[in-house]
């Protein structure tokens, strides 16, 4: 069984190389690109799982550096979506480190007087580090001995799933004055599933040996859009209740913004009144308080709203491991049965 940790060691030691090689470059050609290269390098080694990695190497079959450009790829997309998501969300943390937009605005655009306009400019470098790094993820596929049947498909898996992420983040990010119904699990599905866990464990499985049929990557892609959905509804739970200390992010921040998760589609349609009149001064106001939003995360926290959230969390989980049973691989059940079970177990 492919073991997550081999994945990020791997994967880590990958990163490594070919960032120190892209800063040098950058260096040559003048020291602020070196500079934003170098804040690129910082967030990417910062920390998490390298769950998308991971996933690429259980497709492809084996923990092997013949895929590990194609694995480092989705790992720097990873990394590319936070650092736009971070900025469209506002958030100042990621991994318990300043994020790029911030850390700009702190240490390098200081000689600035106006506030509006370090934010500008550190937003602006921000959005040009992302730009950098999904075009690595295609650099490196490319980088890829392959037949050109197996890239073409490689590289349509991966713009499939920049162009649904990109749907679910604008969904997700208009949801709060939309006129039009948004339903959160739509947006757990392109925002989250098509490039965390579809994309991913497709890529590895079509270069894999074993030759999967058509019908096998559809019971694939249906695990895994399963698994991701029940692993965003997993995530909007801890982004209001976890501990800060293990996530590395604000727990209020969602609250602030307004995001229209499965939980608050659950709250908005059982509270009562008054509950409704408290979320409604609280919730997606900027001007609230923490205090205001520990207030709103308390009443949250019993609402009948919580445990339905669990509860339809366990039933995605479910739908996942129908999919795998269909699957009837034995090659790859071992590794999606842990990765259900580990998402499962995702503390709050």
């Amino acid at each position: 069984m492919a073991s997550l940790e081999t994945s990020r060691l791997l994967i880590n030691d990958y990163l490594q190389a070919f960032l120190q090689d892209k800063r040098q470059s950058a260096a040559s050609l003048h020291p602020n690109y070196e500079r934003l290269l170098g804040e690129i390098e910082r967030v990417t080694l910062a920390g998490g799982k390298r769950l998308r990695p991971h996933l690429v190497f259980v497709g492809y079959g084996k923990q092997d550096s013949s895929i590990a450009p194609l694995a480092a790829g989705y790992e720097l997309l990873h990394t590319a979506l936070l650092v736009h998501d971070d900025i469209i969300d506002r958030d100042i943390v990621r991994h318990g480190q300043a994020t790029i937009h911030q850390a700009y605005f702190e240490k390098h655009y200081t000689n600035l007087s106006s506030t509006t306009e370090r934010h500008h400019f550190s937003t602006s470098a921000a959005i040009l580090a992302g730009d950098i790094l999904i075009s690595w993820a295609y650099e490196l596929l490319a980088s890829m001995d392959m037949p050109a049947d197996k890239y073409r498909q490689s590289s349509t898996i991966m713009s499939e799933a920049i162009f649904n992420v990109a749907g679910g983040e604008l969904i997700d990010t208009e949801s709060p004055f939309s006129t039009h119904a948004i339903d959160p699990i739509v947006v757990a599905n392109y925002k989250t599933a098509s490039y965390s866990f579809v994309g991913p464990l497709l890529a590895g499985a079509i270069l894999s040996d074993h030759h999967y049929s058509d019908e096998s990557l559809s019971k694939l892609k249906e695990y895994a859009t399963n698994i991701g959905i029940a692993f965003q509804i997993r995530d909007d739970i801890l982004g209001v209740f976890g501990d800060e200390a293990k996530t590395g992010k604000s727990t209020i921040g969602d609250l602030r913004e307004g995001k229209r998760t499965v939980l608050i589609d659950f709250f908005i349609k059982s509270a009562s009144s008054d509950e409704q009149t408290l979320f409604d001064r609280y919730f997606g106001n900027p001007g609230s308080t923490d205090e205001a939003l520990t207030k709103l995360k308390e009443l949250l926290r019993t609402s009948h709203a919580y445990t339905q959230t669990i509860e339809l969390e366990k039933t995605y989980l479910e739908r996942a491991t129908a999919a795998l049973e269909d699957l009837k691989s034995e090659h790859l059940y071992a590794d999606l049965h842990e990765l259900r079970n580990r998402i499962q177990g995702r503390g709050a």
